[in-house]
């Protein structure tokens, strides 16, 4: 046990890693309420539909004005206009706006007998084929989209965890910065994306045939990526921790034991392990031997635990080996 000095310093330290826990959680959250929102697209069925009533209300919009007004130049102008302004009243996205603006004209320009109705039935057909390709025949799969962005992100903390072990393995201050600085910016990047995702999944399980059949496949993928937030935080805390290690002067540097960086290469290979097989159906053993190798490697080294950033570093990687093993298992 360490004296009370050192229990000082080590409470203090445990302090600062709560905060930045705590921090580091909150920017999770918000960065995901921001990629959820931005990840609120319109699907093509939506866009078909919304194709429809853009071509409707153009179509009524130019006949009633050819039988008020007939037709000429300020008739298109106005019929434009108002056609656009009916849409805008009941919809905020452009395609509906330029459908109706674009069919007004045209049923004005072109005046027929059969334009609106023959504008109308081109719409229904180019509609109808394009809801059936899109919700039938060439619908994505929701799992494999939500499978492959859980692997770029994996891949990303791989090689952030590669990176650190060099770093610790070399005691070079400048890497572990480097690493601190990239990973804030990809680990940004790839919740993003990784949320949009989540969210575009979860819409085509809804509104497709073929996502209806793979809804207890991506419950099961999304019950263990509710694990993925704690990996991505413990991997940004680890990194943090090594660059504070590393970078302290060379009198005060308390060096850095050799059993740092063959955990955090064993994470990587863990976390390798997870990419390569997105754990849908069961446990991924690889990973889980990685966390129980990183645990073991960790006891079995002897440093001075009295000193505040030895013991930071140590516990950030027993964080990422409790994380890796959590995502190892689906709803874990």
């Amino acid at each position: 046990m360490a004296g009370p000095a050192g229990c000082g310093r080590c409470r203090c330290c445990v302090g600062s890693c709560s905060g930045l826990s705590g921090q580091s959680s909150a920017r999770l959250r918000a960065y995901r309420r921001g990629c959820r929102a931005r990840g609120e697209g319109r699907g093509r069925g939506t866009q078909a539909a919304e194709m429809l009533v853009g071509v409707a209300v153009g179509v009524g919009v130019g006949a009633l004005l050819v039988l008020v007004l007939e037709t000429g130049t300020v008739q298109i102008a106005l019929a434009a206009a108002v056609a656009m302004l009916v849409v805008a009243a009941i919809s905020n996205g452009p395609l509906p706006l330029i459908q109706a603006g674009g069919t007004a004209v045209l049923v004005i320009a072109l005046q027929t007998p059969g334009t609106g109705s023959s504008r109308v039935l081109e719409a229904l057909v180019g509609g109808g084929v394009a809801l059936v390709v899109s919700q039938v025949l060439l619908s994505p799969n929701p799992v494999s989209l939500l499978a492959s962005s859980e692997r770029r992100v994996l891949a990303m903390l791989e090689g952030s965890l590669n990176r650190t072990a060099d770093a610790l393995a070399s005691c070079d201050a400048a890497a572990a910065e480097a690493t601190l600085k990239r990973l804030r910016t990809e680990n940004r990047d790839a919740l993003c994306e990784l949320e949009s995702v989540r969210e575009t999944s979860k819409r085509i399980s809804r509104r497709t045939l073929r996502g209806r059949f793979a809804v207890q496949r991506l419950e099961r993928l999304e019950g263990r990526l509710q694990s993925n937030d704690l990996l991505l935080e413990s991997v940004l805390l680890l990194s943090h921790a090594t660059s504070r290690l590393l970078g302290t002067d060379a009198a005060e540097n308390p060096g850095v034991p050799e059993a740092f960086s063959v955990a955090a290469r064993t994470l990587a290979r863990g976390v390798a392990a997870l990419r390569e097989d997105p754990g849908v159906s069961g446990p991924i053993p690889r990973a889980h031997e990685a966390a129980r190798e990183v645990r073991k490697t960790l006891d079995a080294e002897h440093f001075d635990a009295s000193e505040p950033r030895l013991a930071l570093v140590a516990d950030e990687l027993r964080r990422t080996a409790s994380a890796v093993a959590a995502l190892a298992t689906p709803g874990g």
